[in-house]
């Protein structure tokens, strides 16, 4: 009777553990609830180690199963052949292969692109009579399809509305804030076109596929104008300079500016009437014994000067400084404008009166 006893409670101990455990536990658990048709899935098994509370055991381990997800994902993909047979895209086999391996090369990549889909949180289950402690991390093809098509067509609005504004601002003239305005909608795209590879590996319907698409295509076409519009009519800015710092003059300076200004639409000349914008500054450096009590010499070096809007005859002031000390006033300016701090706080300045403007 005491063996039948033994005997039932062990059995009854045994199916309390069952059913307490996760259903991500056992391999034929994962395998029937997590299908691996529709679901990616990353199982790792640890123990405590030294030196280490159980909460950063848990938080590693939980790292190991997105690090084991990614792995699954990368897998799966370099395995392309088992994945085309259950697209329904109706893409071609070497189309989808290039986007494959134009998009995500390694698993860390993968690991921090998943760890934003909010969907995707990695389980922990301590496994009974033992030390060891499971984590299970999952995803859903179809959870992260609709997670990057609401992203494409999040940033699709955010663009669309983008050349409203641009639109609205060459209108008034104001060409070079339109022009990064222009430069922003193109680093979205650039944004849209990752998460559209994404999309091609988790797989998603054909229709909204080319949906998806043939916005992106008009989207191109509109940044394309723009682009061109903006090329022809781009902002003539004229700089002027005086003054000198010692041996460092004032063309190397204006030099530094036209190269930190590249990137913005406009174009340069020496002809103050054909300018759109006028720089006018003057460079200028001194000794200064002011800034302390103490009998060290001080070297200030200067640039004063305005940006002038010639359509809207306004006129915007333009001031920065910076000191050094040094028994050589002249070697001390040539730091200052060399280490190009200065040069660049007065550049940043144009730039924003311009790009605001």
């Amino acid at each position: 009777m005491n063996k039948l006893c033994s005997i039932f409670f062990v059995l009854m101990m045994s199916l309390q553990l069952a059913a307490q455990a996760p259903d991500w536990y056992s391999a034929a658990s994962r395998k029937a609830h997590y299908p691996q048709n529709d679901w990616y899935i990353g199982y790792v098994e640890g123990e405590q180690r030294e030196n280490e509370d159980i909460e950063e055991t848990f938080s590693r381990l939980k790292d190991d199963a997105r690090a084991e997800l990614a792995t699954t994902i990368i897998t799966t993909i370099k395995h392309s052949s088992q994945y085309l047979s259950r697209s329904d895209m109706q893409l071609s086999s070497n189309y989808f292969e290039e986007n494959i391996k134009e998009s995500i090369a390694t698993e860390t990549e993968i690991s921090s692109f998943i760890n934003d889909i909010p969907e995707v949180r990695p389980e922990i289950y301590r496994i009974p009579k033992g030390k060891s402690i499971a984590a299970f991390a999952s995803l859903k093809k179809s959870i992260a399809s609709n997670f990057y098509i609401r992203k494409i067509e999040d940033i699709n609005t955010r663009i669309n509305e983008a050349l409203v504004i641009i639109d609205y601002l060459i209108k008034n003239q104001e060409r070079i804030k339109a022009g990064e305005e222009l430069k922003n909608a193109k680093e979205n795209l650039t944004q849209s076109s990752e998460y559209y590879k994404l999309l091609l590996i988790f797989g998603c319907n054909a229709d909204k596929i080319n949906t998806l698409q043939s916005q992106r295509t008009e989207i191109e076409h509109k940044i394309r104008q723009k682009l061109s519009f903006l090329s022809l009519y781009t902002e003539s800015i004229c700089i002027l300079c005086g003054g000198a710092a010692y041996d460092f003059s004032c063309s190397q300076i204006v030099d530094k500016i036209k190269g930190n200004m590249s990137e913005l639409s406009c174009s340069f000349t020496d002809d103050p009437s054909q300018a759109d914008w006028i720089i006018n500054f003057r460079l200028k450096a001194e000794t200064d014994n002011t800034r302390s009590n103490s009998k060290e010499k001080f070297v200030k070096v200067s640039i004063t000067g305005s940006a002038y809007c010639v359509n809207k005859k306004t006129t915007y002031p333009l001031y920065s400084e910076e000191y050094d000390s040094a028994l050589s006033s002249p070697k001390a300016a040539e730091v200052i404008l060399r280490r190009g701090k200065l040069i660049n706080g007065i550049t940043n300045d144009i730039i924003n009166i311009l790009k605001s403007k």
